[in-house]
C-alpha cells in the first residue's frame, strides 16, 4: 500500500521537484499526472470549493466577476513563482510548495482569504495587489538578469493584447464587452501564443487536450483550443450566477495568466 502511495500519489510530486524520477523502496516515480493522483487533486479542489461555497453561504460574502478581475495580481504572481521552480535551485519544501498542483491550493486559499476579508473591510485588494503588483516586479526584474528573449514576450504579449481588443471592438456596447471578458480573452490566448511557441522549442506537452488539439490542427491546434474554451465560456456566462461567474473567471484567468506566464517565461529563457 505504501509502495502504491508513493508511486502514484507522492513520488510523482518529488519527482516533479527534483526534476528526475524519485525512488523510495526501490519503488520509482516520474513526474506528471496519472490516472490517481488526478482523482486525488480533482477530489481536493472540489472539497475545497464545496468548502468555500459553504463558507461564503454562511456568512453571507460576497464573490462577484469584480472580486475574480482585483485576484489577476495575484494569479500572475502565481504564474512568476511557478516558473522560478523551474528556473533556479531551491529547498526541496520549497521546490515541493511551487509545482502545480500545490501552488494552485495554497495560492487560491490566498484568494479566498481576500475575498472574504473584502467583504469586511476596506481596501484590501488595493494593498495586497500593491504587495503582489511589487513582488512580481521584484521576481521579474531578477529573471531578467538570467538572460530572456524580449522580444518573444513582446510578440506574445501583443499578439494575445491585439485579438483581446479586436473582441472589445466587436462587443464594447453589449454586455460581452465587459472588462472581465475581455481579460479572460487575453488571458487565453497569451497561454495558447506562448504554448505555441513553447511547443517550436520542443517543450513537451502533458495535457490530453491540447495533445489532440495540437495532433489535428497542428501548431494552431493551441489557438484553436483556446478558442473552443472561450466560446464555451462566454456561452454559459450570463446563465450562471454571479458567484459561479467569478469561478468561472477565475478558472480562466488560472489557466491563461498563470500558465501562460510560467510557459512563456521558460520560452523566452530557454529553460
Amino acid at each position: 500500500m505504501l509502495e502504491f502511495i508513493w508511486q502514484y500519489l507522492v513520488g510523482p510530486i518529488i519527482a516533479e521537484a527534483i526534476e528526475e524520477p524519485a525512488v523510495w523502496n526501490e519503488v520509482a516515480a516520474v513526474a506528471g499526472y496519472n490516472l490517481y493522483n488526478t482523482v486525488l487533486w480533482a477530489a481536493i479542489a472540489v472539497t475545497i470549493l464545496a468548502a468555500t461555497l459553504k463558507l461564503f453561504e454562511r456568512h453571507s460574502i460576497e464573490f462577484t466577476p469584480n472580486n475574480a478581475l482585483k485576484l489577476a495580481p495575484l494569479i500572475l504572481l502565481a504564474g512568476v513563482l511557478r516558473f522560478l521552480q523551474d528556473a533556479i535551485n531551491l529547498p526541496l519544501a520549497a521546490e515541493i510548495a511551487l509545482i502545480t498542483p500545490i501552488i494552485y491550493m495554497w495560492i487560491g486559499l490566498i484568494g479566498i482569504g481576500l475575498v472574504y476579508l473584502d467583504n469586511f473591510y476596506q481596501n484590501v485588494f488595493r494593498y495586497s495587489n500593491f504587495v503582489f503588483g511589487s513582488l512580481t516586479i521584484l521576481l521579474l526584474a531578477y529573471i531578467a538578469l538570467l538572460g530572456i528573449n524580449f522580444v518573444v514576450i513582446a510578440a506574445v504579449t501583443v499578439s494575445a493584447a491585439i485579438l483581446a481588443g479586436l473582441y472589445y471592438y466587436l462587443f464594447e456596447d453589449s454586455r460581452y464587452g465587459r472588462l472581465v471578458l475581455v481579460l479572460a480573452v487575453f488571458s487565453q490566448y497569451f497561454e495558447g501564443f506562448a504554448s505555441t511557441y513553447g511547443l517550436t522549442q520542443g517543450f513537451e506537452q502533458r495535457q490530453v487536450l491540447t495533445q489532440f488539439f495540437t495532433n489535428i490542427f497542428g501548431l494552431p491546434g493551441f489557438t484553436a483550443l483556446k478558442t473552443v474554451i472561450l466560446a464555451g465560456s462566454i456561452y454559459i456566462y450570463f446563465d450562471l450566477d454571479e458567484m459561479y461567474q467569478a469561478l468561472l473567471l477565475v478558472a480562466l484567468y488560472s489557466i491563461g495568466l498563470a500558465t501562460g506566464t510560467r510557459v512563456l517565461l521558460r520560452a523566452a529563457t530557454g529553460i
